[in-house]
Formats: structure tokens, sequence, C-alpha cells
């Protein structure tokens, strides 16, 4: 009789874990930096008078523009990128128990140890709690 046993990504999911506090700090203090860079370009800076002189760039402005438009740019690709991880991971997220979530948080800090006295179990038993979580998120994000 053969069995069907679920593929595990393990690494996957580790990795998923780590990425969601980025991800959701990039999300919530990005739309003020495109502001504050968006300012920048509408608003290009005075000439800095130091008495020290400067070879003459007649392109410096543009060039000053460019650079500004190519970091908002980016800074629009990654807000996005970071919106669609956390859409993605926070439903599944959310939908481990407090204890599961807690489990997993131990792949970033790996306090398993501390976990195990927390909970008043072994170590051992942690481990397996800690890899049945991690095999229902991996179910719940990426379906196998």
């Amino acid at each position: 009789m053969n069995t069907y046993k679920p593929v595990i990504k393990t690494e996957e999911v580790i990795t998923a874990i780590c990425d969601f506090g980025n991800m959701k700090l990039i999300v919530t203090n990005t739309p003020d930096e495109i502001k504050e860079q968006r300012n920048r370009l509408t608003s290009p800076k005075s000439t800095n008078f130091d008495a020290i002189p400067g070879e003459h760039n007649p392109h410096a402005m543009e060039e000053s523009w460019i650079a500004g438009i190519d970091k908002l740019d980016l800074m629009i690709k990654r807000y996005n990128e970071a919106r669609l991880f956390v859409l993605w991971f926070e439903p599944m997220w959310l939908a481990l128990t407090e204890q599961e979530r807690q489990l997993l948080e131990t792949y970033k800090t790996g306090t398993v140890m501390d976990l195990a006295s927390e909970l008043r179990y072994s170590p051992r038993h942690v481990t397996r709690l800690r890899e049945q979580a991690t095999a229902k998120l991996s179910f719940l994000l990426f379906g196998r």
C-alpha cells in the first residue's frame, strides 16, 4: 500500500518566514520614502557655495534628476514586490495557531531550548511540533 506523503519545502518556508518581517517593514515605510524622493525631484537643490572651486558640469542637473528617477523607480518596484509578498504570505501565516507561529519563529531566533522550557515540553517534542507546523505552512503556501 502506497501512501501519499506531501513534499515539505522547509527551506522555502524558512526563507519566507525570515523575509516576512522585512517585507512588512518595507510596506510600512516605503510610501513615506517615495513621497520624500518625489519632493526632492520637484524641488531641486540650490548651488552649494563652499568657496571650493569645482569642475563645471553643464549636465549636472539632468544627471541628478535621472539618478533621482532611477532611485524612485527602484523604490516603487521594491514596494510593489514587498506588498505582493505580504498579500501572499500573511493570510497563511494568520491561519496558523499562535503556538504554531511561535514554533516557527524559532527558525529566526534559534531558541528551541528556551521555547521548550517555556512550553514545558522536551526539546525533541518542540522540534517535532515545529516540523508539523512547517509542514502545515508549506501546504498552505505551496499547496503540496
